[in-house]
């Protein structure tokens, strides 16, 4: 019994090294038991794999069932199938957004597949009776001010001799009357006039791309002023406006040439211009303009036009202007668009999300919004124009309120093409690789050559 004590003595001193020997001990023992059952397991996982290759390397890519090749091929032509659809579907409810002017040789192009000469009568047609009138209408979707006819009355009036001051009765009555409340920066306005412009062009005939092209942009544009009166929709008077001004609406490489110019500013607030100051010349033909003489033309000359009128004008995969003979998409163009507005700031996730819900809808790149340094304590007043001058000028005064802030809006719109079942993923984009950036490859916009009248 002493003999056991002594041990225990020997033991009790000693516990912590015995204890440590033996986990280590049980340790090495677990080790050897798991690596021992894993190489085991990885030997046969791989014994079976290893026959299953040799099992089919004699198959020569030949498949064993013949069926499956079958219903692969039957899948893609059904998703095919769909895709296809979907493409006639869009481009239907486009179609009925993009109607041709109801104008006798006009209102039938719509049904004639781009790329198909038209007869000079009709491109004189619409240059003569379509054209003056496209912007009028798209003034109207976006309820623009504008100067309405003035009073018979008034206009019958003698006027006063020199020196002598009209009555104010009569005054009055002279004074033209303004419908609509969006204002639309009178100079852009002209440059869109003169930019579209086919009556005043020095020469008669317009080439076919000149037309599809204009009436294309007047589609595009009508599409904005709508995203306009969208936002402003239930707005009575000129405070209400959630837009109150638009400073521009541009389409194509005139879109693109602006946003390359715009950048992030600070801006202080225009001053209000003085009584008297000289106005910006209205929209629309210079006053006493004939159209020139016809001039011709030589083919080589008229396809130079078409080309730089398609060079840049549509988007490629990697949202970059494209050469007019690009083939990223074929079932599909993408036209890059830019709105330049006055807003208010509480107003624009509406603008935003009209954007999107448009008929044409509009994905947006880029929201730029230029914080003018003033105080939101009370309205201000800005001036574009002189108000309410004689002639055809417009009252352009806005009341800014104190949360407007001038925005630019850019994105692009999707134009589908006719459905074409052979054409049908034969583009050479990637849609893997399509990007989402802002356009900075450098594009001219179109511009008029002497035969077809200066442009601005």
């Amino acid at each position: 019994m002493d003999q056991v004590k002594v041990y225990l003595a020997i033991l009790k001193k000693h516990h912590f090294w015995l204890l440590a020997s033996l986990a280590a001990l049980v340790g090495v023992v677990c080790w050897w038991m798991g690596s021992n059952t894993l190489a085991t397991e990885y030997k046969k996982n791989k014994s079976t794999v290893e026959s299953k290759f040799k099992s089919i390397a004699g198959l020569n890519g030949v498949l064993p069932n013949a069926s499956f090749a079958t219903g692969v091929n039957d899948l893609n032509a059904k998703v095919k199938t769909e895709v296809f659809e979907e493409w006639k579907k869009q481009y239907e409810q486009q179609q009925k957004l993009f109607k041709w002017p109801n104008v006798d040789l006009v209102k039938d192009i719509g049904n004639d597949p781009p790329g198909q000469p038209l007869g000079s009568d009709v491109r004189r047609k619409y240059k003569t009776q379509v054209f003056p009138n496209e912007l009028e209408r798209i003034y109207t979707v976006a309820n623009v001010r504008r100067r309405e006819t003035t009073n018979k009355e008034a206009s019958d009036r003698p006027a006063p001799a020199a020196g002598v001051q009209a009555e104010p009765e009569a005054a009055a009555e002279a004074a033209p009357e303004e419908d609509g409340l969006v204002v639309w920066d009178s100079g852009h306005r002209s440059t869109l006039f003169q930019r579209y412009d086919l009556v005043h062009k020095a020469r008669l005939e317009i080439t076919e791309t000149d037309l599809r092209t204009a009436q294309e942009d007047m589609w595009v544009l009508e599409q904005l002023a709508k995203i306009v009166a969208k936002t402003n929709e239930g707005a009575t008077d000129e405070a209400a406006l959630a837009v109150k001004r638009i400073a521009a609406l541009d389409v194509a490489q005139w879109a693109v040439e602006e946003s390359q110019r715009s950048a992030p500013t600070l801006r202080l607030p225009k001053p209000t211009a003085a009584p008297g100051t000289p106005a910006t010349p209205p929209p629309g033909p210079p006053g006493g303009a004939e159209e020139g003489a016809p001039q011709a033309a030589t083919p080589d000359a008229l396809q130079k036009e078409d080309t730089e009128l398609l060079e840049g004008r549509y988007l490629n995969d990697a949202n970059q202007p494209a050469p007019a003979d690009d083939t990223s998409f074929t079932e599909f163009r993408r036209i890059f668009v830019r709105m330049k507005l006055d807003v208010d700031e509480r107003k624009l996730n509406d603008l935003l999300v009209n954007c999107a819900n448009s008929e044409l809808p509009l994905d947006v790149l880029k929201v730029q919004v230029d914080v003018p340094l003033q105080s939101k304590e009370k309205p201000s007043t800005t001036t574009t124009a002189p108000a309410r001058t004689s002639g055809s000028e417009v009252h352009q005064e806005i009341i800014a309120g104190p949360y407007d802030v001038p925005v630019e809006i850019c994105g692009v719109m999707q134009i589908y093409n006719p459905p074409d079942q052979d054409k049908l993923a034969q583009g050479t984009g990637d849609p893997t690789k399509r990007s989402l950036d802002m356009p900075t490859t450098k594009v001219k916009a179109p511009r008029v050559t002497a035969s077809r009248g200066p442009r601005p």
